[in-house]
């Protein structure tokens, strides 16, 4: 697909995206926006690039501050109540006794044999 079509393309999605939140919302000013940026567009190249150049940083801002919101709230709403809950319940086991070293002392005498199929 090549550039300018894209261009047309966001520019489509722009100006139905504004009808749509005119139908949800009821408010005149997206009608009348979306008027003007699907005829501004359509009119010239240079007002079309621009158009599309700003949806597309807008979209990078939104991405930007939504994945620190969402990991953020993901981040605090989840992790950190199970970690609690975690460390709470395993304060409780720690109480029984461990033993001093976990090294068990191995007495085998290594043959030609132990080789031949280590697996």
């Amino acid at each position: 697909m090549r550039l300018q079509d894209k261009a047309y393309e966001s520019l489509l999605v722009i100006t139905v995206g504004l009808v749509v939140l005119h139908l949800w919302l009821g408010h005149e000013a997206l009608l009348y926006a979306s008027v003007a940026v699907g005829g501004l567009g359509l009119v010239s190249a240079r007002l079309r690039w621009w158009i599309v150049y700003l949806w597309g940083q807008l979209a990078l801002g939104l991405g930007y501050v939504n994945s620190r919101v969402l990991l953020t709230v993901v981040f605090y709403m989840m992790l950190v109540p199970i970690a609690l809950l975690r460390r709470w319940m395993t304060r409780q086991s720690s109480k029984t006794e461990k033993p001093s070293s976990y090294f068990q002392e191995r007495t085998h005498v290594y043959s030609a044999k132990d080789f031949i199929n280590p697996w």
